[in-house]
């Protein structure tokens, strides 16, 4: 059977309504070389460059936020094993849900157990739900599979999951900064950055708690690599296209005589880390101008030089300990963790406790408010 839920999409309220009056402001910033990180923002609202990531993944042509997500798998199948094992204690998980379920594959060790009743696929592109689905169904027939087509930076009206649940936010979810709270917050810290990064996690793990009826787990991946391991994770043309995808949202909203053939014509990607955030890394996409262009954007000549480079920050690695401080800020105690192998990835086993929750909303200072405005 399959349920889809009647609610609220983000896409509901289109691109040129949600992005137009700050998307201008974005853009001249980049080009002026200040911030150039929310550009990013853009890049969500071309979905068949990122889900090209994502399905890239699955077939094994590449990689999506982690060094080896076949690694994430094998973690995963172990981790599997033993949940399934408490079915002979009569313990076993009733009910589960994944945000960013993708192409499903990662939640398939878990059906394995006559006791699961329903499964909740959380994603903001509803191609994928669907595919996540399909590929559920097959396995398992009879289990009721409930899709959302929801924004998790911004859940509206989460249902409530009941029963023995377990959730899943995996492929180095957590740590993505897409949303406009994280990114006027990291503003507004200027590289503070225990203080910006524990708030923004703990954000996730406040939305994440918001699926449960009164308790239960959560399991959380991330990348614990080297720079090199993390940085061949972003290569390849599907991030490249996701990146300049954010280029190509100007002539879709702005006035302007680039066109979409131009800016790829004129405009490279190179992936990148840096680390400005104290022992954090960052990853980050580099938008490369090699000869140089001149171009018109609402009413704006830009003489964009040769050797122009400017990047997107995309995502934060933070350190296990990070994880486990801002979960535990949202009610989740830390149950153990999973290392691969090579100890290139883990993954961390919670579990939410119901109300012990303390407000954790990292406020910004006031030099740039919370709202979507033209300096977000």
């Amino acid at each position: 059977m399959l349920v889809v839920e009647g609610l609220k999409k983000m896409s509901a309220k289109s691109p040129i309504d949600a992005f137009r009056d700050n998307l201008r402001d974005d853009v001249f910033d980049f080009f002026d070389y200040k911030r150039g990180g929310h550009l990013d923002r853009a890049a969500y609202f071309h979905p068949e460059n990122w889900t090209d990531i994502v399905r890239a993944s699955a077939d094994g042509r590449g990689n999506y936020y982690l060094a080896d997500p076949r690694r994430e798998k094998e973690v995963l199948e172990r981790i599997a094993a033993l949940h399934n094992s408490f079915i002979s204690n009569g313990h076993s998980v009733t009910s589960l849900f994944e945000i960013g379920a993708g192409t499903g594959d990662k939640i398939v060790p878990f059906l394995d157990n006559p006791k699961l009743h329903s499964i909740t696929l959380i994603d903001y592109e509803v191609g994928l739900n669907e595919a996540a689905h399909d590929r559920i169904r097959k396995i398992s027939p009879d289990i009721p599979i409930t899709l959302l087509e929801q924004d998790f930076e911004a859940p509206e009206n989460p249902p409530k999951i009941s029963g023995r649940v377990l959730g899943m936010i995996l492929g180095g979810t957590i740590a993505n900064i897409s949303s406009l709270p994280d990114i006027n917050c990291m503003e507004a810290q200027e590289g503070r950055s225990g203080k910006f990064l524990r708030g923004a996690l703990t954000r996730r793990f406040h939305n994440a708690a918001r699926f449960y009826f009164n308790q239960g787990e959560l399991l959380v991946t991330i990348d614990t690599g080297s720079k090199e391991q993390s940085l061949q994770a972003y290569q390849g043309p599907e991030h490249a296209r996701f990146i300049i995808g954010a280029l190509e949202t100007i002539p879709d909203l702005l006035e302007t005589d680039l066109t979409k053939e131009k800016i790829r014509e004129i405009f490279t990607h190179e992936p990148v880390i840096i680390e400005p955030f104290g022992r954090t890394r960052a990853i980050c996409h580099t938008v490369v101008c090699k000869d140089g262009a001149s171009f018109t954007i609402e009413g704006r000549r830009f003489n964009i030089k040769g050797g122009f480079r400017n990047s997107v920050i995309n995502s934060f690695k933070p350190t296990p300990s990070q994880l486990v401080a801002s979960a535990r800020s949202a009610g989740f105690r830390h149950i153990d963790s999973f290392d691969d192998d090579d100890r290139l990835l883990r993954v961390v086993h919670l579990k939410y406790e119901g109300e012990k929750i303390r407000s954790s909303n990292v406020r910004s200072s006031g030099k740039y408010p919370l709202v979507a405005t033209a300096h977000p």
